[in-house]
């Protein structure tokens, strides 16, 4: 199941700003959506949002992708550096690595150690194949020079809004269709075969399948992974498992397994390790 998991700004939560609404427009596109309340929202603890956000998760995989909101953006990172397995992607809105014209010196308490405390950013991008920062040139808590070249080390996209603020209610946003878009960007058919690429697949290559096309039991010598793009495929013996669309799958190598393609057909972008494998 492919799925996002949206963690909010400081002094946010689930019910507010533009994540209602975002949250219903990816499930009406087939994601299971998930937005935590995190703990003590008004002082924000860096071991207490990554604690949540680890329990959210659970056991993530490449159909696992990320929203993130302010604060929200590095409890999303500080989260992917403690993991080695590999995730779908994330859209950081507002994010910052320092923040500047805080109200008193209670709120730069609170934000010192989100400010100080390291990040990973080379083991973050190990794990964070695709990333859009999206930011505005007006942002209250400024240093956008700053934030946009510290989120260079990890983005592969970055977006700048006029006038944007910090994205809240009261700026006017309670819609981001441009987070939706990015998201959906995220599973285009050259992104898909970029990603097989660097991952070290010799041979990547499109496919399509019939409605009700069967495969009989097989297995593979070396790995391959795969992308549905339409359709779905559903897996039988040693591996018990349907694929939708915009769902990967990995293959165990060695494992036998038979298949057959649903009603509607399937459409895959294909990754072989060695190629005629699949």
């Amino acid at each position: 199941m492919k799925r996002v998991i949206i963690v909010h700004r400081w002094e946010g939560g689930s019910h507010d700003d533009w994540r209602p609404w975002l949250k219903s427009e990816l499930e009406k596109l087939g994601y299971e959506v998930q937005v935590p309340d995190m703990p003590d929202t008004d002082v924000p603890v860096i071991d207490k949002w990554v604690s949540k956000l680890t329990e959210v998760v659970g056991t993530p995989d490449v159909n696992t992708y990320f929203v993130g909101h302010s604060i929200g953006c590095q409890t999303i990172l500080r989260y992917l550096e403690t993991i080695d397995t590999p995730v779908g992607g994330a859209v950081f809105v507002a994010g910052w690595f320092n923040l500047d014209n805080m109200e008193d010196e209670d709120v730069k308490e609170i934000a010192r150690p989100w400010i100080e405390t390291p990040i990973d950013l080379a083991k973050v991008k190990s794990i964070l194949q695709v990333a859009t920062l999206i930011i505005s040139e007006n942002d209250p808590y400024g240093c956008l020079e700053e934030n946009k070249q510290r989120f260079s080390e990890v983005m592969t996209k970055g977006i700048v809004i006029p006038n944007a603020g910090h994205f809240t209610t009261e700026d006017g946003y309670t819609e981001m269709p441009l987070v939706v878009d990015e998201l959906k960007g995220f599973l285009a058919p050259d992104i898909l075969k970029l990603r097989l690429k660097k991952e070290g697949f010799s041979h990547v290559f499109d496919w399509h399948d019939e409605p009700n096309t069967e495969y009989p039991e097989h297995s593979h010598r070396g790995k391959v992974s795969f992308y549905v793009l339409k359709g779905s495929v559903t897996f039988f013996g040693e591996i018990n498992s349907t694929v939708n669309s915009g769902e990967r799958f990995d293959v165990p190598v060695g494992v036998k397994h038979s298949a057959i393609v649903g009603p509607d057909g399937c459409d895959w972008i294909v990754g072989e390790e060695i190629e005629g494998d699949s």
